[in-house]
This record gives C-alpha cells, structure tokens and sequence, in this order.
C-alpha cells in the first residue's frame, strides 16, 4: 500500500509539471506572435423567440475570449449593449460567435476578419446556425490599432489625406460630409502604455499602443462619416494595464478650425477638473468637408441614436437630494420677502429708514439691463467655499487676531 501511494504522489506531481510546461510553451508562443490589431466588439442586441430565456454571448478570437453577462429575458430581442476588446495576432483572423442558454449551447457563427475593412466601424447581423432557427446577432465591429496603417510621417501624408478627404467629398451623394482627424501624441500623462480612442456616435476607432512612456507619439490619422453636422467628437485616452480612462475630451464638429494644430487640455469624466497628470493635453489637426444642402436637410430629420447609450435611470438619492434643495430655496426665498415686507412696514425705525435710503439709491441709480444681475444674489450667498475669491469674513479675523496679539 505504501509503494502504491508512493507511486500515485510521484504520478500527480509528473503530471503538474506537464501541464505547467506546456502552459508556458503555450505562452511563450503567443509572446513571439506580433499583435496585428485590436478588435473592438458592440454587443448591442440579438433577435430570438419569445421563449424565457437566460442569454449569454461568448466572443474567441484564436486565444482571446470574452463573455457577456447573462440577459433574463422573453422578448424576441434581447438586448446587451457592451463594449469589448480583443487582441489581434498574426493568422488568426477566424471571429468565434456563441450563443448559450442556461440550459445549453444555442447556436454558433464563424466571421473571417481578413475580408472586413480596417479602420472602419461594420454594422453586422451575425446568422447564428444551431438548434434555434433565425436567430441574429447585431454587433458593431471595429479592426483598429494597427502600428502601420495610416500613420502620418511627413507633410506629403497630411496633403495626400487633405486630397483623399476631397475625392471623398465630391463623389459622396448620401451622407453629409467628412471628417479628417490626426493625431500626433500626448504630453503629461499620469499613465503609462495608453492608446487613444476617438468616437462618433456609432464609429468608434482607436490608435495603438505607445509603451512605457507619459509622453506618447501616435501620428495616426482618421476618417469618419459625417451623418450630423451637430454631433461631436469624443477623443478619449486609455490606459491599457488598468482599462481606464486617463483623460477625455468633446469637440463639437461646428468648432473645428480645419488644418489648424490645437493643444486640447485633457479633462476627468465629469468634464468639470482637469485631468491627473503634469498638464496633460494631446495635439490634434482636424479637418472637416460637408455638404450645406444635405446637412440642413438632415437636420430636419432625427438625430442618430447612438447604439451603446442605456436609458438613465431615476436615482432615488439624487431625486430626495434635489427635492431638499428645492425646499431650502423655496424657504429662502420666502424669508427674503418677510423681510422685505417687514423693512417697510414701519415697525422699526432704524431698519425702516435703511431700507428706505438703499431704496431711493437703488431707484435712482436701477436700469432695464441690470435686473437679470439680481439673480446672482441666491448664487453669492451660497456659493462654495473653494469658490470665493476673497474671503472678507477670513481676512477680518485674521486683522481682528494679528491687532489683538499685538496689542
């Protein structure tokens, strides 16, 4: 017995050390593979039966996986609207698309990345072949971060771009106009290894990677669709380690100054304080071509609806929150009048007589223009403290203590 246990010890351990080795093979592999590109995935909705169902997507790209949580649902479209990523290396352009069940596996699709366009955001409806008949899968697929395409070297690049925008320009007969961006690098970051992100509505692209550095240089240009002259630009810049944001900014396509290079000051999420870092900012040149007719037209109709957008929903603390400050204005603003009211009513002289100077003065000296300036009042009282310019209420104490310490 003890040599047969002996035997099983020696067996298990044998065997660890043989999956432990093939799981580094296996890696070092992979970190001998060139990354080609990244592929950005917008799982927005699936259309099925109105069968209750517990629905999962699952995304491989050769080794690189994803999953989507899992959507209880009856109604024959079920909806996700998640973003994913995945890495894209040398000979593996085969995109895996599963669709699971709580009780099993639904359905699957094979998309073969090498026939799709780079830099360009695809709208697909992926046919799932299983079980289920007409079943569909919508997704948003984007083949960007490529460390070659597109990259922006010398002036004779930013001129063939300038060309290419026009050609673009004169035989588009659909859509309103063009966007040429080009981005050169950031300064000042608080992260290291981070890629830019630009945005337009549902055309989402973004640069590669610059490694260890807080300055990056990407030198990448652009270009995207012009649905709506009214919509803006989202540049966002990631860290890749952490997957979070370092820095964001909006620019409205009716402020651009075409060919023009403008340093943006890159704000937080709030888009109210700047962002971490030693005055991070990124340089960008950005061109734009559109059609007057056609964008006055589309004005005309509704807006694009942006896919990944989730409807809001109420804030229970956010709603008590804004009720109590209501009542804290609607109480203010009842006192204010009491003492109006009681400044005239003769029952004090001294208080009666104030009141009535400041009023022959605010009478004589009152114009049409200023009245708008009388709503400043509730915002002076109650104004943040990091706000004030100059704390009178501070610096007299600070007199009050320095005389009396002297005296």
């Amino acid at each position: 017995m003890l040599c047969w246990y002996n035997f099983k010890v020696f067996f298990n351990r044998f065997q660890f050390i043989l999956s432990n080795s093939a799981k580094n093979i296996s890696q070092t592999r992979m970190s001998r593979k060139n990354k080609v590109a990244t592929v950005t995935i917008a799982l927005i909705d699936a259309t099925i039966d109105d069968k209750l169902r517990f629905l999962q997507c699952r995304f491989r790209l050769g080794v690189e996986k994803c999953k989507s949580k899992v959507v209880k649902s009856n109604s024959p479209k079920v909806k996700w609207q998640e973003l994913f990523n995945l890495n894209m290396y040398e000979d593996q352009f085969m995109l895996e698309t599963t669709l699971l069940d709580k009780d099993g596996f639904l359905g699957r699709n094979l998309l073969d990345l090498s026939a799709l366009e780079k830099e360009k955001t695809h709208q697909l409806k992926l046919d799932i072949e299983g079980d289920v008949a007409d079943v569909k899968i919508f997704i948003l697929l984007t083949i960007s971060g490529t460390p070659l395409l597109n990259t922006v070297t010398e002036l004779e690049d930013v001129n063939n771009a300038q060309k290419i925008l026009e050609v673009k320009e004169e035989n588009n007969s659909t859509e309103v106009g063009w966007l040429s961006v080009i981005v050169f690098g950031a300064k000042g970051l608080c992260a290291q290894d981070c890629y830019c992100v630009l945005k337009l509505i549902n055309n989402r692209l973004q640069t590669h990677t610059e490694y260890k550095t807080c300055d990056p240089s990407w030198m990448k240009i652009f270009t995207f669709e012009i649905t709506d002259i009214t919509s803006t630009l989202e540049i966002s810049i990631v860290d890749e380690k952490k997957v979070e944001e370092v820095g964001k900014i909006y620019v409205p396509l009716f402020r651009i100054k075409n060919g023009v290079k403008v340093w943006y000051a890159l704000k937080d999420h709030t888009q109210r304080e700047r962002a971490k870092g030693n005055n991070p900012r990124i340089l960008l040149e950005m061109r734009t071509s559109w059609h007057l007719t056609r964008a006055a037209i589309r004005m005309v109709n509704p807006k694009e609806t942006d896919l990944l957008a989730t409807n809001v929903k109420v804030d229970r603390r956010l709603f008590a929150r804004n009720i109590n400050r209501a009542r804290v204005v609607t109480k203010w603003t009842l006192d204010t009048l009491k003492l109006i009211k009681t400044c005239f009513e003769w029952e004090s002289r001294k208080s009666n007589v104030t009141a009535l100077i400041i009023w022959i003065i605010f009478c004589y000296f009152f114009k049409i223009w200023m009245l708008p300036l009388l709503l400043l009042i509730p915002f002076i009282k109650y104004r943040p403290q990091k706000y004030v310019l100059i704390n009178f209420y501070a610096t007299l104490l600070f007199h009050l203590l320095v005389s009396s310490r002297f005296s």
